[in-house]
């Protein structure tokens, strides 16, 4: 067998070495990718060894699907996220929500991408201390002729006791209001 070269010899002693120091503290993955990279060269490097005792196939095989394996598994962790926001989109066509909309959601990334599910366009207040006195006028100035209320997030008052909102649907713990001032507008109509 021929000498291992010099090069194979410090790849080995980095990909080794690098990782000890963090294991000491703990595993931060972000220092950990550059293993990728120095076992890809061994796996390279080691191939005229292994191809004397065993195929090409199964050498290529291992190779790639062991790459593989982290891909695959965060894909199957991800199987049903999100499925609550097309839900919630399907719903609102179903019922015929059409144009702007807002709600008190704290968390608005979900809302953004039901709106892009419906085809309509989302505004939010770029703060969590608003009053429904403050709602309304910013409702008015964009033409938002719905609000999406999320039970779970009161930020602002009751919707349902005021003359300016009408109740359209309800469906675990969302309401939807349509924004009368808005909807009655003939520039809303347009």
């Amino acid at each position: 067998m021929d000498p291992i070269p010099d090069f194979i010899v410090m790849i080995w002693f980095a990909a080794i070495t690098l990782p000890i120091g963090y294991l000491l503290i703990s595993i931060e993955t972000r220092y950990l990718w550059l293993e990728i990279v120095f076992f890809g060269i061994l796996a390279v490097s080691f191939i005229p060894f292994l191809k004397q005792h065993l195929s090409y196939k199964l050498l290529y095989a291992v190779f790639f699907l062991g790459f593989l394996i982290y891909p695959l598994r965060i894909l199957d962790g991800m199987k049903g996220k999100n499925q609550s926001c097309f839900e919630i989109a399907q719903w609102m066509k179903s019922i015929g929500i059409h144009g702007n909309f807002t709600s008190n959601q704290s968390d608005a990334g979900p809302m953004w991408v039901i709106a892009y599910l419906t085809g309509n366009s989302f505004f939010t207040i770029e703060r969590s201390n608003y009053s429904l006195e403050e709602l309304k006028n910013e409702m008015k100035r964009y033409q938002v002729g719905y609000f999406v209320l999320n039970s779970e997030n009161n930020v602002v008052g009751d919707a349902a006791s005021d003359k300016d909102f009408k109740k359209i649907a309800a469906r675990n713990g969302i309401d939807v209001y349509a924004f009368l001032p808005v909807m009655d507008s003939k520039s809303f109509l347009k």
